[in-house]
């Protein structure tokens, strides 16, 4: 495997493993903010931590792999929802 491919898969793999533990926001209203500030806010008076989430939503396969597979499902949604903003 060439050092591309290899630099490819790691990042992929890295993606996966975070994606895993967190969820993602976007545009469809389910109570995730674009809002840095309000985000830190929110979080303080929570106690919870901040998630960012950086990418390429529908122009990025794997960025849409990630969200269909991992984001999307019931378990991280839960888990999002108790203990992130």
């Amino acid at each position: 495997m060439n050092r591309i491919g290899r630099w490819t898969g790691y990042i992929a793999l890295v993606a996966v493993v975070f994606g895993a533990l967190m969820t993602t926001a976007n545009a469809q209203g389910d109570g995730w903010t674009q809002n840095y500030k309000a985000a830190l806010n929110l979080a303080r008076q929570q106690n919870k931590m901040v998630l960012m989430d950086f990418t390429g939503s529908d122009w990025c396969p794997w960025c849409m792999r990630l969200d269909r597979e991992i984001h999307s499902t019931s378990e991280v949604k839960q888990y999002a929802a108790k203990h992130l903003i």
